[in-house]
């Protein structure tokens, strides 16, 4: 679990992911695909948001540098 934020970091930058509301959590995944004849996306990877499925929610995630 990476708790209510999440901040990337990239060659002295900074963007912070911050999740005011009180739902959902925090992922990371490897982008790397199924199978070796796709382009591999060396060293990159995905933050996801999950939240629980449902008609209708109200979500709120700040994003600062």
């Amino acid at each position: 679990m990476l708790g209510d934020q999440v901040v990337l970091r990239k060659t002295g930058s900074r963007i912070t992911l911050r999740r005011v509301s009180n739902i959902g959590t925090w992922s990371i995944m490897d982008l790397t695909p199924r199978t070796a004849a796709e382009n591999q996306n060396g060293g990159f990877r995905a933050v996801v948001l999950t939240v629980p499925k449902a008609q209708r929610i109200s979500l709120t995630v700040e994003i600062r540098p």
